[in-house]
């Protein structure tokens, strides 16, 4: 049985600073978790 596993950090729309956020999806199931990190937007 493969297992497939995907990895993506994303920032959402904010003010100031983008909050970065984590998705983790495991054969089809997600999890998206807050890395309570933050990027401005021009990056």
């Amino acid at each position: 049985m493969d297992t497939k596993i995907s990895i993506l950090f994303y920032g959402r729309k904010a003010d100031n600073l983008l909050p970065i956020y984590l998705r983790v999806t495991l054969q089809g199931r997600r999890l998206e978790l807050s890395t309570h990190r933050y990027i401005s937007p021009e990056r």
